[in-house]
């Protein structure tokens, strides 16, 4: 299961774990938490953020300031997680 933890208040995504939905290369549920991920670390990087990525494991903070695009990673991060509740959790 993948656990997704969104600090709102101070622009902080903690994500860790993998869904296991469906074997590795297959899994859409990870793919599309990657993919938003991914373009939240990017944009973090070029804004004077900061971005940590481990198998299994990413942090990105934010600067103040960015909290549209944060919140849209965020609201789609929490779709994903309703549609496929049984393999995504928020902490």
């Amino acid at each position: 299961m993948t656990k997704i933890h969104i600090d709102e208040d101070n622009q902080t995504l903690i994500v860790t774990g993998h869904a296991d939905y469906a074997e590795k290369g297959k899994d859409i549920v990870c793919a599309g938490i990657s993919a938003l991920v991914q373009t939240l670390g990017q944009y973090a990087v070029e804004h004077g953020g900061k971005c940590v990525y481990r198998p299994g494991y990413a942090r990105i903070d934010i600067l103040q300031g960015s909290s549209e695009v944060f919140r849209c990673i965020a609201e789609g991060l929490r779709a994903l997680g309703h549609q496929y509740d049984a393999w995504v959790c928020f902490t």
